[in-house]
């Protein structure tokens, strides 16, 4: 059996060994080398400020904030301005996700040059940002990239999958990627099992909407932002079946000789609240409340007669409710 014994005279750093059972295994090693040394600085007369720390241990300061910010929601510190307090694991207070901070930090070309030398993930991802964007990286670019890892602490494997899947829908511009890191960031896709799921979410939906596309006739163009906020709406909040959408469609043109997107989205919704999820029960339902409402022959035997009894049909007050709503918002918007 192996034995450890301490045999010195020096000061020591009291840790807990709650601490190293529980949350240094799973912790990035900077990260922990950034607690033990400010844990240090608690018993020191001058202690180090984070460009302190950061000179220390070779790294960038902004290393030195995402730790603090790391050990803050593992319930291990506390935050309060210059302020850090170390608190116990053995009772440790979680706090909430840290906000992205607002304003994006600036990075000079030496501090990212540095970070990619001492990191190989940084220098691969850099290459790797060049060989899908087909473009060499301005020193914005390099900046904007690097951020995503630094400002939103999302992991360099991420970044990546997130750069492929940028440039497979033609988004390859840096403002456009920045927004969609941004937007994974504030839903917390930060890992690869994450990202890969929510990819999948996001070709099968895209997939649904390119099909709603053919369904409805809209061919050769871009989709509006009001079509494509209807279509997501039906992708992803409705899981509308293609067929669904198709016999909408059909039955809008022929109860009002044009497409339109709001009659379609009041039939639709109705039916996602009846349960309706095939075309078969859309028109069995159709037919069902048609028989029910068959107007009625009239006394004198001739069913012709009285032309006010009329068959109706309830997808004429839908139209007429879409119709309604939508004057009401035109006249609004004037």
């Amino acid at each position: 059996m192996q034995k450890y014994i301490l045999n010195a005279s020096e000061s020591y750093v009291k840790l807990s060994a709650k601490f190293i059972d529980k949350f240094m295994p799973s912790a990035d090693g900077t990260f922990v080398k950034v607690y033990l040394l400010g844990l240090k600085q608690c018993g020191e007369a001058a202690p180090l400020d984070n460009a302190g720390i950061a000179s220390a241990l070779d790294i960038l300061e902004s290393d030195v904030i995402r730790a603090w910010k790391y050990w803050e929601k593992c319930g291990t510190v506390r935050l309060d301005g210059t302020s850090i307090t170390f608190l116990s694991p053995d009772e440790p207070t979680h706090a909430p996700q840290p906000a992205i901070t607002p304003q994006k930090p600036s990075y000079s070309s030496s501090e990212i040059a540095k970070y990619a030398s001492d990191h190989a993930e940084m220098r691969e991802l850099l290459r790797h940002a060049e060989r899908v964007l087909e473009k060499s990286l301005s020193s914005n670019d390099q900046s904007t990239i690097f951020s995503f890892h630094d400002w939103l602490g999302l992991p360099v494997e991420v970044i990546s999958l997130l750069l492929v899947y940028c440039a497979s829908v033609n988004k390859k511009s840096m403002r456009s990627i920045e927004l969609m890191a941004i937007s994974w960031s504030e839903q917390e896709i930060n890992t690869l099992e994450k990202a890969e799921q929510y990819l999948a979410i996001l070709q099968e939906n895209n997939s649904k909407i390119n099909s709603y596309k053919r369904a409805i006739g809209i061919f050769g163009r871009v989709l509006t932002k009001a079509e494509l906020d209807y279509l997501s709406s039906w992708a992803y909040k409705l899981s509308s079946p293609t067929e669904l959408v198709k016999l909408a469609a059909e039955i809008t043109a022929l109860n009002t000789g044009k497409t339109s997107l709001p009659y379609m989205n009041t039939m639709l919704r109705d039916w996602h609240s009846k349960g309706i999820k095939t075309a078969a029960d859309a028109r069995a339902m159709r037919n069902e409340f048609k028989s029910k409402n068959q107007a009625p022959v009239a006394k004198n035997g001739n069913k012709f007669s009285d032309y006010s009894m009329k068959t109706t049909y309830d997808y004429e007050a839908i139209e007429r409710a879409a119709l309604n709503f939508k004057k009401k918002k035109q006249e609004g918007e004037k």
